[in-house]
């Protein structure tokens, strides 16, 4: 459901567009062009693009874009870096994994994962960091991920997005929850 920024925390607000899809829908974000991406989230997953034009009218929009394949397992979290490339989270692997903007641009059935990032925690006791779920880029381009297992935020510096790697991000947060 869409509300206009204006009526929210007004009583007896109605939303201006409801959109009804298909199945249950995880996670969403948006992309620089102001379209809409969806993920079912399931093991074997795909990702859609609602195109902006279909955002303002209710009904059940058809997706332009569809995406699925080996990179795009059980994603329940999509972010977007400044250069269009989208991140998701691959809880199989318990990693983030980058899809580059240019294959984002038709539908495919064989996404690959491009680059591959898997997180472990500082010493002394070195553990794989599970359960990445929340994604979010800062203004300097650094990658946040919140790991649900450990209850860790990570920060990966924009320098470090580059290449596949295994690695020991030096800002950990551990949350008390």
């Amino acid at each position: 459901k869409m509300y206009e920024w204006n009526s929210l925390g007004k009583s007896n607000v109605s939303p201006k567009v409801v959109l009804t899809l298909k199945e249950a829908v995880p996670c969403v974000t948006f992309d620089a062009g102001g379209n809409l991406w969806i993920s079912n989230g399931k093991r074997i997953g795909a990702i859609s693009r609602i195109p902006k034009t279909k955002l303002y009218e209710s009904g059940t929009p058809t997706a332009d874009i569809l995406l699925s394949g080996s990179g795009i397992s059980g994603v329940q979290n999509m972010a977007f870096d400044a250069q269009g490339n989208m991140w998701v989270n691959h809880d199989e692997k318990k990693s983030v994994v980058k899809i580059n903007a240019a294959s984002l641009s038709s539908s495919s059935s064989a996404v690959e994962a491009g680059v591959m990032i898997t997180c472990q925690s500082k010493p002394p006791v070195t553990i794989t960091l599970s359960g990445p779920k929340a994604l979010a880029f800062d203004k300097k381009g650094n990658l946040w991920i919140g790991f649900f297992g450990p209850n860790v935020i990570a920060m990966i510096p924009s320098g470090q997005q580059n290449t596949s790697a295994t690695i020991t991000p030096d800002v950990q947060i551990t949350l008390s929850v």
